[in-house]
């Protein structure tokens, strides 16, 4: 299919459709819904960067993300930037606001700009317009490893961590510090809220500390999405009154904070009264008072592998790589007072 294709099926001249593509206001209303209806139709990807193919002198590479706001990828978006420049590339970042059909729409806007390679955040690797863009550009690295109790989708590359590793070191911690009965704080994301479903990583830290005879107390289910949301304190001081959780495990540093800040409202000390744990390690983690202990997913570190796989002549079909997640040990967690 090509843009000749889509002139003929549409009743007008490749030029209009070209026109459309580009965005042109010299199209009339009715023509240019009807081209974009079949290009739609059809899952076409026009080319607009034939020239740069032609000569093989491409340096676009894309990065698809939920929105600046979601901390936890700041340090690979910095790294990832920085690596680019130096290798002489492009990089393009383009925001999804955590819709998965934009996300699908903006690497195809990159495939069809034959980038050279593109990373997506929190993707649906199986949708269909993700296997329409793979048609023009094969190297499309996904952040985030899939389940290991899901079988992951076949011919894509993943980057991420084992989350049972991840809910290990965080439970370890917390055993380790004497602490058995825990908070459990959530903030999942919208796509597992959209079906029902428990995250891994939540589901693992819960059979890791029941394991070593901890004990899940209490819950909080938070709003990953929600940028404005606060914990009332008064809430959370009746949840601990309640039921005696003397930790917290929280599934994100974004809920961390959230927690932080209701319990210094409420009175209740972290460390001593409440300890805090963590996941992701963002950049305003090391300077809340306490610092936050975290455990640490430092994608960072595939920066460099990335950059040489976009730039090299490698043609293999898939891959998954598990970075290695790691302890943070600051000042929320503390030993529990008589466990040492």
């Amino acid at each position: 299919m090509n843009i000749h294709d889509i002139a003929e099926k549409a009743g007008v001249s490749y030029m209009t459709v070209s026109r459309v593509v580009n965005g042109s206001a010299q199209v009339k209303e009715k023509t240019r819904v009807l081209v974009e209806k079949i290009i739609r139709e059809n899952r076409f990807v026009p080319s607009q960067a034939a020239s740069a193919v032609r000569k093989k002198n491409q340096t676009l590479v894309g990065l698809v993300l939920p929105r600046f706001e979601y901390a936890f990828h700041e340090g690979f978006v910095n790294a990832f930037t920085e690596a680019c420049i130096r290798a002489g590339l492009e990089p393009e970042i383009h925001l999804t606001l955590h819709d998965s059909s934009s996300e699908a729409r903006q690497v195809l806007a990159l495939a069809s700009r034959r980038a050279l390679g593109i990373v997506v955040a929190s993707a649906k690797a199986d949708d269909p317009l993700i296997d329409t863009a793979k048609k023009y550009i094969k190297k499309i690295i996904f952040l985030g490893a899939p389940d290991l109790e899901r079988p992951k989708s076949t011919g894509h590359f993943y980057i991420g961590f084992d989350e049972e590793k991840v809910a290990s070191l965080a439970s370890g911690a917390i055993r380790s510090s004497g602490h058995r009965k825990v908070l459990l704080v959530s903030s999942t994301p919208l796509q597992f809220r959209a079906f029902g479903l428990k995250s891994s990583r939540l589901k693992y830290f819960e059979t890791e500390l029941r394991s070593g005879g901890g004990e899940i107390v209490a819950s909080l289910d938070l709003d990953n999405q929600n940028y404005e949301e606060f914990v009332p304190p008064e809430k959370l001081a009746a949840l601990l009154k309640s039921s005696g959780a003397t930790a917290a495990f929280c599934e994100n540093d974004f809920a961390a904070h959230k927690i932080v800040a209701a319990a210094t409202k409420a009175g209740i000390r972290i460390p001593q009264d409440l300890s805090v744990i963590g996941v992701d390690d963002i950049f305003s983690s090391k300077y809340l008072s306490p610092a936050l202990t975290t455990v640490a997913l430092p994608y960072a570190e595939a920066v460099p592998e990335i950059i040489q796989f976009f730039s090299s002549k490698n043609r293999r079909e898939s891959f998954t790589r598990h970075l290695v997640p790691v302890l943070r040990q600051r000042d929320s967690l503390q030993a529990l007072r008589g466990s040492v």
